[in-house]
């Protein structure tokens, strides 16, 4: 196949709107920790509450990974990764809110409970890789 023929790398494969996709989720679920972490620092003064809370973030990986993975065997995959991205949104907005309103517990709750919606998403996004190579080529890892 010449250069000339080869489809963009991304945008177009299935593979690429899920790799952009997943990617951007990522990036929104990192998003409101260092706001929630100084909120937390100004709020208390407190290490142990700062290390509490930055836990939070880290906490649901630990104890959800296996659930995680059977949901990504269990149910369709590419539904796994968009329902989760969708629950994440909402509970992003949520967590925004309650910190704008001066909720902090509630906001780093709703951070947390995002963290753990988003876990599924991780081994279902990697087990939907193969399913979505398209076009009539030579079975492989997928290559743009």
């Amino acid at each position: 196949m010449s250069v000339a023929t080869r489809r963009p790398a991304f945008g177009r494969h299935p593979a690429s709107r899920l790799l952009i996709a997943h990617a951007l989720a990522a990036t929104a679920m990192s998003m409101p920790w260092p706001a929630l972490l100084a909120a937390v620092w100004t709020a208390t003064g407190s290490d142990t509450w700062l290390g509490v809370a930055g836990a939070g973030r880290l906490l649901p990986y630990v104890l959800l990974s296996a659930v995680a993975g059977l949901l990504a065997d269990r149910l369709p995959r590419m539904a796994v990764v968009r329902w989760s991205t969708s629950v994440r949104a909402v509970l992003l907005v949520g967590s925004g809110v309650a910190l704008l309103t001066g909720q902090l517990g509630v906001s780093v709750g709703l951070a947390v409970v995002t963290v753990a919606a988003g876990t599924p998403a991780y081994p279902a996004a990697v087990a939907a890789m193969p399913t979505l190579r398209t076009g009539n080529g030579p079975a492989g890892p997928i290559c743009w």
